[in-house]
C-alpha cells in the first residue's frame, strides 16, 4: 500500500516534466490542446488532480466536464526548521523530509491527493513520502560539512533553474548561496533563447554562468558574446567563464564558511569542479 503513494509521486513528476518541457518548447496555445484533450478522454466517475498555480491547467481544471471531479492543489502546509522540512498534517504532526522545494512541496500535495483517490490512508502516505529521497540528479549533496553543503542538479530549463536556485535559498536563508549554472542544451545555448532565463538565478547571492566554446562547435552554434549572456541574466552580482581553469580558480578562492554551492548542470561540469572539494 505504501509503495502505491510512492508511485504516484513519481508519475506526477514524469507528468509535471511533460508539461514544463512541453511550455519550454513550445507557446501556450499549441500545449493546451492536448492536455484538454487528456482531461476529456479520462472516463466518468474519474478525476483531474492540478496544480492551481499553473496557468493552463488551472484553465482546464476550472471548465465544466461530464462526471469528473476536478481537484485543484497547492503546496503542502509545510516548516522549515535547522535547514529540514516538515510536513504540516492535518492532525497538526510534523513529517520529516528528505526533500525540499517549493516545486516538491506542490508535487507531494498532488501525490498524495492522487493516493486518497486510490485508496491510500493518510498515515500510510505520510509514512512513504517520509522515505522518498527525491529524483536522480535532482539537488544531490556531493559533500556536506558542518557550514557547507555542494549541490549538484540537472536542471537546465529557465522554470526548472530558477525553481531549484529558490528552494535552496529558501531552505537555508542564514546562508550565502552559489549559484552555478552551465548552458549546455542546444536551447541554453542559444541566443534567440537564453533571455528566458533572466531572473532565475536571482535568489543566489553569487551567480556564475559557465559554458564551452568546444561544446557550442560540436553543436555547429555560433560562439556566444560574454556581455550578452550577462545582460540576459540579469544579476548584479553574475560571472560568465569560458575558460574551466578560470572557473575553478574562482571557485577555489571562496571562503566556504557559511556558504552552499549549488551547481546546474545537465552536462559533465560536475566531474571538473569536484576535485575542487
Amino acid at each position: 500500500m505504501y509503495r502505491i503513494g510512492i508511485y504516484a509521486y513519481f508519475l506526477k513528476v514524469l507528468i509535471l516534466f511533460l508539461i514544463h518541457f512541453l511550455k519550454s518548447k513550445h507557446t501556450k496555445s499549441v500545449c493546451y490542446k492536448p492536455f484538454e484533450d487528456f482531461a476529456e478522454a479520462i472516463p466518468k466517475s474519474g478525476a483531474l488532480v492540478y496544480s492551481q498555480e499553473d496557468s493552463i491547467a488551472s484553465v482546464i481544471g476550472a471548465k465544466e466536464f461530464a462526471d469528473m471531479q476536478a481537484i485543484p492543489y497547492l503546496a503542502h502546509s509545510h516548516k522549515i526548521l535547522d535547514g529540514i522540512t516538515y510536513l504540516i498534517t492535518p492532525k497538526n504532526e510534523r513529517i520529516k523530509l528528505e526533500v525540499f522545494g517549493e516545486h516538491n512541496l506542490k508535487n507531494i500535495a498532488c501525490a498524495k491527493t492522487i493516493c486518497s483517490k486510490i485508496g491510500v490512508t493518510e498515515d500510510g502516505f505520510y509514512q512513504a513520502i517520509s522515505t522518498f529521497k527525491g529524483a536522480s540528479k535532482r539537488l544531490e549533496k556531493v559533500k556536506e560539512t558542518d557550514n557547507f553543503i555542494y549541490f549538484k542538479d540537472f536542471a537546465h530549463a529557465p522554470s526548472k533553474v530558477s525553481a531549484t536556485t529558490k528552494a535552496v535559498k529558501n531552505q537555508f536563508v542564514e546562508r550565502k548561496l552559489v549559484a552555478c549554472f552551465e548552458l549546455h542544451t542546444y536551447s541554453s545555448l542559444n541566443a534567440e533563447f537564453i533571455p528566458q532565463y533572466r531572473d532565475t538565478l536571482a535568489p543566489a547571492d553569487v551567480a556564475i554562468v559557465y559554458y564551452d566554446a568546444h561544446t557550442l562547435a560540436l553543436k555547429n552554434m555560433p560562439n556566444l558574446d560574454e556581455n550578452f549572456v550577462k545582460n540576459a541574466f540579469d544579476h548584479d552580482n553574475l560571472h560568465v567563464f569560458t575558460d574551466i581553469q578560470k572557473l575553478k580558480d574562482f571557485l577555489k578562492n571562496i571562503n566556504w564558511h557559511n556558504k552552499n554551492l549549488l551547481l546546474m548542470s545537465s552536462g559533465s561540469l560536475d566531474e571538473k569542479i569536484n576535485e575542487i572539494f
